[in-house]
């Protein structure tokens, strides 16, 4: 067994992942990480050097079931057992077994196996439960300041009141001509307060009328911008504009987002698995034709009985079943070409099976 560092993007995770895989050859490494839902940019036997070295990094045994069902066993490198298992979940969509770390004995694998993932959880649980305690500690040390900057607007306000009731005493006391008829149109002003309604109802009557001026001066201004447009802007920057003022996006919530992701994951597999069945399918048909030939090549040239006469009629001045086994053939070496140097790119992947259609399609015009 030979250990092979790869580079490759997850579909389980969206995003690129690192890590080595032991297997036979290459290839072996290759088609056991695309069976877990990984699509391959790099992979070599030596460990590259941009790597680095991480002395805190550790490797993990695990087991675990993929998304299949299938029963998956190897290693994975993280600083400690429970970021393994993150590891194994987030970028592979794994569900764990046991983690343990790597050269354990039976003994403490068997142990992990019973334990390790109900202590991880459970490390995880206190950890999580820890944070929102912080959280709620925190935001209600946020909300015992604001009560006491509150209260100490309300004293000042008492104050003020106070200092106006001084005011109006004094006024009062005063010998003034109008004094009745100031009282009266101060206690007619009262009364029309009183009636408006309730002071919230005001604030959020004005707040709206506030957004919408705003939101017409946005609108005049870029209204402005596409009969005129400003230095280093078109009118259709203006015209957008204008469009997300009066339709706004609506943000995508968290459930919609968790679904279009296992949406992609889904379809991302189906199309690993398909990948996987043509290029056993294909190479099968490709294998079958190719003895066909040469066992029928013998055939016409020493005599077999029934294997001559059947090879002279399908094989002696015919190039149909020769046609068929080049056409396997080169499908099977584009699939092959494909595995290697373009599944991350779906354009060179189509711009490689054009030009093998392109092939196949000029030797059978010229053969057939």
């Amino acid at each position: 067994m030979e250990t092979f560092y790869y580079t490759a993007v997850s579909s389980a995770a969206g995003r690129k992942v690192t890590g080595k895989i032991a297997a036979e050859t290459e290839k072996n490494a290759r088609k056991e990480l695309n069976k877990i839902g990984l699509s391959i940019l790099s992979i070599s036997p030596e460990k590259p050097a941009d790597w680095g070295s991480d002395e805190s990094q550790k490797f993990f045994e695990f087991e675990a079931e993929d998304s299949l069902g299938k029963v998956i066993n190897g290693t994975v490198e993280a600083v400690n057992e429970e970021e393994s298992y993150d590891r194994l979940v987030s970028e592979f969509n794994f569900k764990v077994r046991y983690v343990c770390p790597e050269g354990a004995s039976e003994s403490e694998k068997e142990e992990a196996k019973k334990n390790s993932v109900k202590n991880i959880l459970k490390l995880k649980t206190e950890k999580e439960a820890k944070e929102k305690e912080e959280k709620v500690r925190t935001l209600k040390g946020g909300l015992e300041t604001l009560v006491k900057i509150a209260e100490g607007g309300h004293k000042e306000e008492k104050e003020k009141t106070f200092d106006l009731k001084e005011d109006q005493e004094n006024f009062e006391s005063k010998d003034q001509p109008n004094q009745e008829e100031y009282k009266t149109e101060e206690s007619e002003e009262e009364g029309e307060n009183l009636e408006s309604g309730d002071e919230p109802k005001k604030n959020d009557l004005k707040t709206s009328i506030e957004n919408f001026k705003q939101s017409f001066e946005k609108i005049y201004y870029h209204l402005t911008e596409v009969i005129v447009p400003t230095k280093g802007k078109t009118r259709m920057e203006a015209l957008k504009e204008i469009q997300a003022i009066l339709f706004p996006k609506k943000q995508a919530s968290e459930i919609d987002t968790k679904k279009q992701l296992d949406l992609v994951m889904r379809r991302k597999a189906i199309v690993q698995r398909l990948w996987l069945a043509l290029e056993n399918i294909i190479g099968a048909l490709a294998f079958v034709f190719s003895v066909y030939i040469i066992v029928g090549g013998l055939a016409l040239r020493f005599e077999f009985g029934y294997l001559s006469t059947l090879a002279e009629k399908t094989l002696a001045n015919k190039m149909l079943i020769p046609f068929f086994a080049f056409t396997f053939i080169v499908l099977w070496i584009l699939i092959w070409l494909r595995e290697h140097f373009t599944s991350w790119s779906p354009v060179r992947t189509f711009l490689l099976f054009l030009v093998g259609g392109f092939c196949i399609f000029v030797v059978g015009a010229n053969f057939l």
